[in-house]
C-alpha cells in the first residue's frame, strides 16, 4: 500500500520528489532514493525502480547484524500467583518475544512457582529463578540477571530442573494436561463442546461414548 501511494505521487508530476526513511536500531537509513546512486529523472524511470530499491534496502537491514548494545531483554519480577484469565495474553507475549529473539528473565517472589513464567523463560532462552532469601535480591540481580547474553555463556547460572507445560482451558480457566483442541483456532477445552466458544466453528467430531459393561452369563 505504501509503495502504491509513493508511485501514485511520483506519477502526478515529473518534478515530484520524495524520500523514504527507515527507522532502525540506533539509526535511520535511506530506502529511497539511494544517496550514493544516480538519481533518475522522470517519473516513469522512478516508478520502475522504487519497489526494487526499497525491498533491497529492507532486506539489507533485516540481514544486518544487530549491535550487542541494542539487544533487548525483559526481566519480570513477580510477587503474585498466576491468574488463569491472563493465560492467552501472556502466551501471546511469549510467542512475540520468542519470534523477536528477546529473552524473558523471571524472578519469582510468590509462594508458589509460576508455570507461566517457567514457560516464558524456557521458550525464550531466559533465566527463571525463585530466590529462597528475598532479602538478598540485590545480590541475585547483580549475579544472575546483570550479564548480557554473551557473558552468560561463560557463567554458571541457575537452570530449570523441570518446566510445567500444562495449559489453561479456555472454558473454565483450569490447568489441564489433556484437552479438546479446536482444529481452526487451536483453543483448548477441558470438556467437549460441539461449537467452539472462541471462533464459533461447529465440530464434526462426536465424542466417544462409554462402552457398556459386558456381563458374563454363568
Amino acid at each position: 500500500s505504501v509503495l502504491l501511494y509513493v508511485n501514485a505521487y511520483l506519477l502526478q508530476h515529473r518534478n515530484n520528489r520524495l524520500v523514504i526513511l527507515a527507522a532502525h536500531a540506533g539509526k535511520s537509513v535511506f530506502l529511497f532514493p539511494d544517496p550514493d546512486g544516480v538519481n533518475r529523472t522522470g517519473s516513469a524511470e522512478q516508478f520502475s525502480s522504487v519497489k526494487e530499491q526499497v525491498w533491497r534496502k529492507l532486506t539489507e537491514l533485516s540481514n544486518a547484524p544487530i549491535d550487542e548494545g541494542s539487544l533487548p531483554r525483559i526481566l519480570v519480577v513477580d510477587s503474585s500467583p498466576d491468574f488463569a484469565e491472563q493465560y492467552i495474553s501472556i502466551m501471546n507475549c511469549i510467542f512475540s518475544a520468542q519470534k523477536k529473539h528477546v529473552p524473558i528473565d523471571s524472578c519469582v517472589l510468590a509462594s508458589e512457582p509460576s508455570a507461566f513464567l517457567q514457560q516464558a523463560s524456557y521458550l525464550t532462552g531466559g533465566i527463571y529463578f525463585k530466590p529462597k532469601e528475598p532479602q538478598g535480591l540485590v545480590q541475585y540481580f547483580l549475579s544472575i540477571w546483570l550479564a548480557d547474553a554473551d557473558t552468560r555463556q561463560m557463567l554458571k547460572l541457575p537452570t530449570q530442573a523441570s518446566v510445567d507445560f500444562r495449559a489453561m482451558c479456555f472454558c473454565h480457566k483450569q490447568t489441564i494436561s489433556t484437552a479438546f483442541v479446536c482444529p481452526v483456532c487451536l483453543s483448548l477445552f477441558c470438556e467437549f463442546s460441539p461449537i467452539c466458544s472462541t471462533c464459533g466453528i461447529r465440530s464434526q467430531i462426536k465424542p466417544l461414548k462409554a462402552k457398556r459393561p459386558i456381563h458374563q452369563i454363568s
